[in-house]
């Protein structure tokens, strides 16, 4: 009788041992497509508790905050969180003004910072993400140059918004663009273009024809920025360079505007996200501003650590990373300002200041944003900065020293 029920429960005990598998893969299965169907993990849609509320987390009473509300003129759509600022003018007889970028459009602010004159929907043509307004042949009128990310196109757009060129970022493709950079490296007046692709580097002209391509069939760029110096006399392009292949190394290149290799390095943190700054007052002012997970860390131009800061688990899963120097006052040192991205479904940024020894003075919660921008204004007594920064959907901060 024992022997029966013990049995029994083994058989039972089987069965559930083969149908526990089956379930698994069914539940994983549901959860992938519903991911792919959803742009973003469900399972992940839950804020953290420490990044639920918009709040300044470090540095209260270090700085003043107002608020730019942006309101669009005219009948076009509703604005979108910022995606980007810029102080910049369209055309030449133009002045400047607060060029404000979200996922689909441009609006100009006018000088008041009242309300947003919508000037051109620059999705017409395609997905083209990171937009900059820049004047690419000298001729005073502003293009708009798509950077990329996200397995977003990079390209051109003339003033209008017309798409002049582009290079494909979807991801199934045999060559898949990944970042793109602008700079005049060669000094002839004419932008260059540097683009990291699945397949290679790559330089083109304003017009989109390719000036060259570097790359072998076992290596995939993933990141590229120009850093030009006259201080230092450096002008480089950066790109990030990884063997292809789970766990394999990955390197930080340096080369000229004709893709001649100046040096390449292993950096000593992990490059999932990296910006290039000008770090000010040094004798080699090339910096490295990179992000993996929770930790932020720069690097000089040999790879090598400056200073790093490990931020809670809460930022553990965001990738996105840009920063800018900030200096609120000329009796003392700038600040890094750094904006960082959380996990897309939880609509959130988080904006940090450091002093240049590496030491956290501000930490704010913010909405979802990707808008960074450190403006001289002319002071009382002397030049000073102001720091813009998006704050979700319609709206900019505007930071000042107390």
């Amino acid at each position: 009788m024992i022997g029966s029920r013990r049995r029994r429960a083994i058989t039972r005990s089987t069965r559930l041992g083969r149908m526990i598998p089956v379930k698994a893969m069914i539940c994983c299965t549901v959860c992938a497509l519903l991911q792919i169907v959803l742009g973003c993990s469900f399972l992940h849609l839950t804020i953290p508790r420490g990044l639920s509320e918009k709040s300044i987390i470090a540095g209260t009473g270090l700085l003043s905050r107002s608020v730019i509300h942006i309101h669009s003129t005219g009948e076009h759509q509703k604005m979108s969180y910022v995606t980007g600022i810029q102080v910049s003018k369209m055309e030449s007889s133009r002045v400047s003004e607060l060029a404000i970028f979200d996922q689909r459009s441009l609006y100009l602010v006018d000088p008041h910072m009242q309300t947003a004159e919508w000037r051109l929907n620059y999705t017409d043509t395609g997905y083209l993400s990171h937009p900059l307004l820049i004047d690419v042949d000298g001729d005073g009128t502003r293009e708009i140059v798509c950077r990329g990310g996200g397995f977003s196109d990079v390209g051109l757009l003339d003033s209008t918004g017309k798409l002049l060129w582009k290079k494909s970022g979807d991801y199934t493709t045999e060559s898949s663009a990944s970042s793109m950079s602008v700079g005049n490296l060669d000094r002839t007046g004419a932008m260059e273009f540097y683009v990291a692709a699945t397949d290679g580097l790559y330089s083109f002209d304003m017009d989109g024809s390719r000036r060259w391509r570097i790359g072998n069939v076992d290596e995939t760029y993933s990141n590229v920025e120009v850093f030009d110096s006259e201080i230092a006399s450096e002008r480089l392009v950066v790109a990030k360079l990884q063997q292809r292949g789970r766990y394999q190394p990955e390197y930080l290149e340096f080369r000229d505007h004709q893709g001649n290799l100046m040096r390449r390095v292993k950096p000593a943190r992990p490059l999932n996200s990296f910006h290039v700054l000008r770090w000010p007052a040094v004798a080699k002012p090339l910096r490295i501003l990179t992000r993996c997970g929770a930790t932020l860390a720069i690097l000089d131009g040999d790879g090598m650590v400056v200073w790093e800061y490990k931020f809670s688990r809460n930022l553990s899963s965001g990738i996105g990373v840009e920063g800018v120097f900030v200096r609120f006052s000329n009796r003392e040192e700038p600040y890094l300002a750094v904006l960082l991205g959380t996990r897309a479904g939880w609509r959130r940024s988080v904006l940090c200041l450091f002093s240049l020894d590496g030491k956290l003075v501000y930490q704010e919660i913010l909405g979802q944003t990707a808008g960074l921008l450190a403006v001289r204004i002319e002071g009382k007594n002397s030049p000073e900065d102001i720091l813009l920064v998006g704050d979700g959907i319609g709206k900019v901060l505007v930071y000042q020293q107390q």
